[in-house]
C-alpha cells in the first residue's frame, strides 16, 4: 500500500507529529486556540462575546464529531499514515519500558512540551480535570519576577526602547512557574491524545533496515520512498518522518583500559 506518510518510531515524537497531522489544517502555523493565545491582545478591539462563542464552537476538540458521515469524510481528506516501531505495536511502549526500568517518577520537561498540537496547555488542563494538581512538580528559579510599570518607565525615560514587532511581544502576564508532570500523567495523557485523534491501529512493529528515495518514480508525479525492514516487509510512502530518538544502544568507554597518566 502507497502511505502519505510513514513515521519511523512510535515514542511522544511520532505521537505529535500523527496528531498534528490529524488535524484540520495541518500545515496552518496557528491553530484556533493558538491564534487566539498569541494574537487576540494585539487586535484594536477585542471580539464580542458573539465572535468568541462562535470561534470556541469553531475550535471545541478539533472539529471531530462521533457520526459516521464525519467519520468518513475524515477518512477520505486525512492523509493516510503508517507508524513503524522496532519495539512494540502500540504507542509510546518503548518509552514507558525505558521509564519505568530508570524509574523515573516526573518528566524533566515543563508541562507545555507534550503532543498534543491543538492547544498548549492541554496537559494543564488535563490535570485539573483529573483532580491531579498533586502530581505536578515545580521547577523553581526559571522564571525571574516580572517588572513594574513604574520600573519599565524609569527604564524607558533611561534609553530609549527599541521597536518590537507587533507578532513577537510577550505579555508578562502569560508567564507562569515551570512544572514538570508525573510519568503516569503524561502517560494518560498520550493516551487520551490517541483517542481524540483516532490514532488506534496505525502503529506496526518493524525495524527499518533501510530507505531508500526515488524521485521520479514510474506513474507517479511525485518522489517515493522505499522501506524496507528487517522482516523483507516493504512500505511505500511519499513522506518519511525519522522520530526515533536515542534509539542506537549506548556505547561506554573501557575506562579501566585507558592508561594511567604520568606522575
Amino acid at each position: 500500500m502507497l502511505y502519505d506518510v510513514a513515521i519511523i518510531g512510535a515514542g511522544p515524537c511520532g505521537l505529535a507529529t500523527a496528531a498534528r497531522l490529524r488535524e484540520k489544517t495541518p500545515s496552518a502555523l496557528f491553530t484556533h486556540d493558538e491564534h487566539a493565545r498569541y494574537w487576540k491582545k494585539h487586535k484594536q478591539q477585542a471580539n464580542s462575546l458573539e465572535q468568541e462563542h462562535k470561534r470556541r464552537k469553531r475550535s471545541t476538540d478539533s472539529g471531530y464529531s462521533s457520526g459516521a458521515e464525519e467519520l468518513k469524510r475524515d477518512t477520505e481528506v486525512r492523509p493516510s499514515i503508517v507508524v513503524l516501531d522496532a519495539g512494540s505495536d502500540g504507542w509510546t511502549a518503548t518509552w514507558k519500558q525505558r521509564f519505568s526500568n530508570l524509574n523515573i517518577p516526573h518528566l524533566r520537561s515543563p508541562l507545555f512540551f507534550h503532543p498534543d498540537p491543538g492547544d498548549r496547555d492541554g496537559l494543564l488542563a488535563f490535570a485539573h480535570e483529573q483532580g491531579r494538581v498533586d502530581e505536578l512538580r515545580e521547577i523553581t528559579n526559571v522564571v525571574g519576577k516580572e517588572l513594574s510599570k513604574h520600573e519599565k518607565k524609569r527604564q524607558h525615560s533611561r534609553k530609549k526602547a527599541r521597536t518590537t514587532a507587533r507578532h513577537l511581544r510577550i505579555d508578562g502576564r502569560d508567564q507562569i512557574d515551570y512544572y514538570t508532570p508525573s510519568t503516569g500523567l503524561f502517560e494518560d495523557y498520550c493516551d487520551v491524545l490517541i483517542k481524540r485523534y483516532r490514532l488506534q491501529g496505525l502503529v506496526q512493529q518493524a525495524k527499518v533496515a533501510d530507505i531508500i528515495y526515488d524521485p521520479e518514480p514510474e506513474d507517479l508525479k511525485h518522489g517515493l520512498f522505499t522501506i524496507s525492514t528487517s522482516t523483507n516487509e516493504t512500505f511505500l510512502s511519499r513522506i518519511v518522518v525519522v522520530a526515533t530518538g536515542a534509539s542506537a544502544a549506548p556505547s561506554v568507554p573501557n575506562l579501566h583500559q585507558l592508561p594511567l597518566p604520568s606522575q
